[in-house]
């Protein structure tokens, strides 16, 4: 239950920061000029993301302990893709009617390959910025149906942790693309740190698993650092300090060691439920839509309404995709991949029989010709007709 409500935590800390912290040439003036006193410090929702990536890393391994790769793969299509093509479709229908200035018109083929979520391996221009966190998420899970296939225990995951955290590390240090698209090494810090934090609450904490959460942890101060100092630029401002950004993804760790501790475990309410349902859709589409209703919008209407505003905008539109679209289509799309998945192992282990033709057609056969009676055999073909067919009896 806490989990749906820190999802919706990280969601809004990531609108705040492209809303109001990154420059986006949305507002009139410049976001430093339209929010000072909150501008600065917005610009820290970025490390939302990071906190997506980390709860991702626990819930996943939650999701799928006990179950098949098949099961993993249809869970995983049922929650991401229909919210996502709604979601893709609606930017698509934005940006056509209301297109960003210095933009060219958006393409049919760049729609096609975005609906398919592998728009960035296609080297297909992405329709939101978001969707690089989806093609990191996408990279975990494909990582992680290794240790799903052989299933899951205790000792693999932990061997999995330890196995991800060393390479991710040579391929840091090797500088190698393959190796950097397996690996992940900017993020795999945090999906690590969520599996084994996910260990501490299925079997309790250990010297192993502290070990591999502090190191995460570790890691992550110096990542940190680097992200502030590379968004300098975007906030258009050189005094970004970097330590709260430290303190904030301390802060992440700790809430989701409190929570696979039981620490949170007061925390319920249906409300919060609906929260976590609306969070995926709110994060896909409040950068390219909500930043669109804020450049039509920010030359009539004042900043903070304009700002306050978008962002019940976008949460209304969240929960009607999730009613609307999630709810109904989630469970036709999980019947059919369930079916598909059955009939794939049913058939998988047998060999193709080969394709047979139709049989034949019989020629229609030809009567031989009438041949004709011997006299000496007219006595024995008489006998043999009267045997079939009886005379009947002579009268007298």
């Amino acid at each position: 239950m806490a989990l749906d409500g820190l999802r919706f935590i990280a969601a809004l800390a990531v609108i705040a920061a492209h809303f109001v912290g990154l420059n986006s040439h949305a507002w009139q003036d410049t976001n430093q000029a339209t929010f000072p006193s909150i501008h600065y410090y917005s610009v820290y929702g970025i490390f939302g993301v990071e906190f997506f990536f980390l709860i991702s890393g626990f819930v996943i391994c939650m999701s799928c302990w006990g179950r098949t790769v098949g099961d993993f793969f249809v869970s995983r299509i049922v929650r991401l893709y229909p919210v996502y093509w709604a979601g893709i479709l609606l930017i698509a229908v934005t940006q056509i009617e209301y297109p960003e200035p210095g933009t060219g018109p958006l393409k049919i083929g760049t729609i096609l390959a975005n609906l398919t979520m592998f728009n960035m391996p296609a080297m297909a221009p992405g329709m939101t910025v978001v969707v690089w966190t989806l093609w990191q998420e996408m990279r975990f899970y494909l990582l992680f149906c290794l240790v799903v296939w052989r299933g899951l225990t205790y000792r693999r995951v932990t061997i999995f942790c330890l196995l991800w955290l060393v390479g991710s590390f040579v391929a840091n240090s090797a500088d190698d693309k393959t190796l950097k698209l397996i690996f992940q090494p900017e993020y795999a810090e945090y999906f690590i740190a969520g599996i084994a934090i996910y260990l501490m609450h299925r079997f309790g904490p250990t010297m192993l698993t502290w070990g591999i959460v502090i190191c995460c942890w570790a890691l992550s101060m110096f990542a940190v650092q680097h992200r502030v100092s590379e968004n300098m630029g975007a906030m258009g401002r050189k005094d970004l300090a970097w330590w709260p950004a430290q303190v904030i993804m301390t802060g992440c760790f700790v809430v989701i060691i409190a929570l696979a501790l039981g620490w949170l475990d007061w925390v319920r309410g249906k409300w919060i439920t609906t929260l976590g349902a609306m969070t995926y859709p709110i994060y896909l589409i409040h950068h390219a839509v909500g930043l669109t209703v804020i450049r039509e919008l920010s030359p009539t209407v004042a900043p903070y309404p304009l700002l306050f505003g978008t962002t019940l905008l976008m949460m209304l539109i969240a929960w009607l995709i999730h009613r609307w679209v999630e709810r109904p289509l989630a469970p036709i799309l999980k019947r059919g991949l369930k079916k598909a998945v059955a009939e794939m192992n049913a058939l998988g282990g047998q060999p193709e029989k080969p394709r047979t033709s139709a049989p034949p057609v019989p020629a229609p056969a030809v009567p031989e010709p009438a041949r004709a009676v011997d006299p000496s055999a007219a006595d024995t073909l008489v006998l043999d007709l009267s045997s079939r067919w009886p005379q009947p009896p002579r009268a007298g």
